[in-house]
């Protein structure tokens, strides 16, 4: 193990032959950094609402190998009046400390590995996103699920990982294999735990599973869903914001936005991250009331889980 290995909560490489060792053209180069840093924000968010509220850079340091960019961790810097003090102790907290345990470590290591295994998943199902959790196996109260996929093997990862993954932009997805052609291959590599190593690779084959074309922006969605028509289906419950009292419902591969019609979200909690089956009044005119939206928007009244497991335990 290298000093650089030492000191890293994970790393991203791009692998191949017949270029010098370190070397990647700029383009791909910057684009993979983005991408990993916009990974670990979502990730970090995920783990804490507090990483909505301070500014914080990514320290990564590219070290020897086809290309290879480690990640040291995070360091906090004050963005707002709120978040100076927050960010000040946090500063003298990593004063106190030495390089190999750069502040907030614990938590980008947490970032990398949910990363690491979220590629895992992806590459387990050949999907990267609606993971219904019907015939999920579940263990150590309901805190790690199994997936299966279509051969009958089963992939066990965090259960609170799986909540997050329904939310991973794709954009962020695209720029992490946006390096990666015929011949070119990405490697995550993660550490769980200090010393304790595990990896992940994605070839050329498998970017198609990563980088799926959004065309939803000139594409008029469903039209059968016509405005103020009562409709019943099926999907799952992928994300609920109290803030704005909605949900996301994935349906045929899209997320629709929906609104309870009276109350609150909380009332389908129950739901959530489940197949179910919802009754509902279509609303094509949110944006404008003489234009038809392209997306349609549902107004609910009823949620039924078509589904039961132990994963209430996610909230």
């Amino acid at each position: 193990m290298n000093d650089l290995e030492e000191y890293s909560v994970g790393f991203l490489s791009y692998e191949w032959s017949g270029a010098p060792p370190g070397v990647i053209d700029a383009n791909s180069g910057g684009t993979a950094l983005i991408g990993i840093d916009e990974a670990i924000r979502f990730f970090n968010r995920k783990q804490t609402r507090g990483f909505s509220s301070i500014e914080y850079q990514i320290p990564i340091k590219t070290g020897e190998g086809s290309w290879i960019a480690y990640v040291l961790g995070i360091i906090a810097i004050p963005a707002t009046a709120f978040a100076t003090g927050y960010a000040k102790k946090a500063g003298e907290k990593m004063a106190e400390r030495d390089f190999s345990d750069l502040g907030f470590k614990d938590i980008a290591r947490k970032s990398v590995d949910a990363l690491r295994i979220f590629i895992d998943l992806v590459k387990h199902t050949g999907k990267a996103s609606g993971w219904g959790t019907t015939n999920a196996e579940w263990k150590e109260s309901a805190t790690i699920v199994g997936i299966l996929n279509s051969d009958g093997e089963v992939l066990y990862l965090p259960a609170e990982y799986l909540k997050w993954y329904y939310e991973i932009p794709k954009t962020t997805l695209r720029k992490l294999v946006a390096p990666i052609t015929k011949g070119r291959s990405m490697i995550v590599g993660s550490y769980p735990q200090i010393g304790d190593l595990h990896t992940t690779k994605i070839t050329s084959d498998q970017t198609s599973l990563f980088d799926s074309e959004d065309k939803e922006e000139d594409e008029f969605l469903f039209p059968e869903l016509k405005h103020g028509i009562d409709v019943t289906l099926e999907g799952i419950i992928t994300r609920g914001n109290q803030e704005t009292n909605s949900i996301g419902f994935q349906y045929q591969d899209h997320i629709l936005n929906c609104n309870p019609a009276s109350g609150s979200i909380r009332r389908f909690k129950s739901a959530m991250f489940l197949h179910c089956r919802l009754h509902a009044t279509v609303n094509r005119h949110v944006a404008s009331l003489t234009h038809v939206d392209r997306r349609p928007t549902l107004i609910v009244n009823e949620v039924i889980p078509l589904e039961s497991d132990g994963q209430q335990l996610l909230f």
